[in-house]
């Protein structure tokens, strides 16, 4: 059985998380709406999927950061991480092979 650790994390990088998360899925709808309905030009779509990139940089890249700052001293090498938004927790999963 895999070992899972649940880290309580801060209010203020969970909510950055939480705000980076809930924006790129918006875009993400957005993007598609727009792919799909036809009435935007091909240049403004791409607009769009230039921000959609960008974002998801930063989604990723705080999410990294989180999760090297809360990583627990008692997990493996091998590990999976999830954010809880609404416990403010980081729970990591450790990966057997």
């Amino acid at each position: 059985m895999n070992k899972t650790i649940k880290v309580p994390i801060s209010i203020e990088d969970n909510r950055e998380v939480e705000f980076l998360f809930h924006k790129y899925n918006s875009l993400m709808s957005i993007v598609a709406y727009l792919q799909e309905n036809g009435k935007m030009s091909e240049q403004a779509i791409d607009k769009k999927i230039d921000e959609l990139v960008y974002l998801n940089i930063d989604l990723e890249k705080k999410k990294k950061i989180c999760g090297e700052k809360y990583k627990p001293a008692d997990i493996g090498p091998k590990y999976n991480y999830t954010f809880e938004f609404d416990y403010c927790e980081l729970v990591y999963t450790e990966i057997n092979e």
